[in-house]
């Protein structure tokens, strides 16, 4: 995982800064992880829907789940606390390399590295669909397919919760800062609750599989399933290529090709350091 550089504080101004960077490097983690976690929610609800189950009681508890991301994002682009896209707070030397744009199109620039690293680690999904839906299909669990997505979307999830617990507890150490101070400042990136109701609902989906145990090589097969999505999501060249490839792509969101150019050749500089480290 990007480790935040480290660094000690004497001062309150000094503190800030260093509040200030870690900012920089939870939000760039949790970009990916978050919204990469988002992206294998929304396939996976697709599918759970043609399970017989999705409905009534069921139906809504996903919904909830749903509704919870939502309000995740509502409270990042319109927050009552800490603003951590509100263009207006930034310094103008960062503020002028973006156009006329909202806080929300800003966000929307942010969350779609999750969408290219989805897409780049969507066969490792996949494949870990496919051993959550063996081992269901073994203990005879019906409409396994659907249940299976189900179960591969709560792993995303938590995952997602585990990188943004893992990265601010990094900073903290590296910053020698108050480790609840950083989850508090950082807890509006926290996906944990939208985790608990999907696990609730997969429950609810299939109350068979609360509890089943899971042979040997199958528990191996899918505990290396989840190891190798959750590095992929971590790893620098994961998280600084997704970003290249959204700055690339959101031409839209900078005030000139000028800057984009710039934006994309410093990611570039950085991914190409952590590639060349790996």
């Amino acid at each position: 995982m990007i480790s935040c550089r480290q660094t000690r504080y004497v001062t309150e101004g000094e503190a800030t800064a260093a509040i200030a960077h870690a900012s920089s490097v939870i939000k760039l983690v949790c970009g990916v992880a978050n919204n990469a976690a988002y992206y294998l929610m929304a396939d996976a609800h697709d599918q759970v829907r043609r399970h017989p189950r999705y409905r009534h009681e069921v139906k809504r508890t996903f919904k909830s789940a749903t509704d919870r991301w939502r309000a995740y994002e509502r409270g990042l682009v319109n927050p009552v606390g800490h603003r951590f896209f509100h263009l207006a707070d930034m310094s103008e030397k960062v503020r002028k390399k973006y156009g006329d744009i909202t806080d929300r199109e800003y966000y929307d620039f942010w969350a779609s590295m999750g969408g290219e690293a989805y897409t780049e680690t969507r066969p490792m999904v996949t494949s870990l669909w496919n051993k959550y839906r063996i081992s269901l299909v073994g203990h005879g669990v019906g409409n396994a397919s659907e249940t299976a997505w189900a179960m591969t979307a709560l792993a995303g999830l938590e995952l997602a919760s585990r990188v943004w617990k893992f990265s601010v507890e990094d900073c903290a150490r590296e910053y020698a800062l108050p480790l609840k101070t950083m989850e508090y400042i950082f807890a509006p990136f926290d996906i944990s609750e939208v985790a608990s109701l999907w696990r609730r609902a997969l429950y609810m989906l299939d109350p068979s599989i609360d509890g089943y145990e899971l042979g040997g090589t199958e528990a191996r097969n899918i505990q290396l399933g989840l190891r190798q999505l959750e590095e992929a999501w971590a790893n620098p060249k994961v998280i600084y290529g997704s970003a290249v490839a959204s700055a690339e792509e959101y031409e839209e969101i900078w005030r000139t090709r000028g800057e984009r150019k710039k934006a994309v050749r410093e990611l570039k500089e950085i991914y190409n350091e952590v590639s060349n480290g790996l």
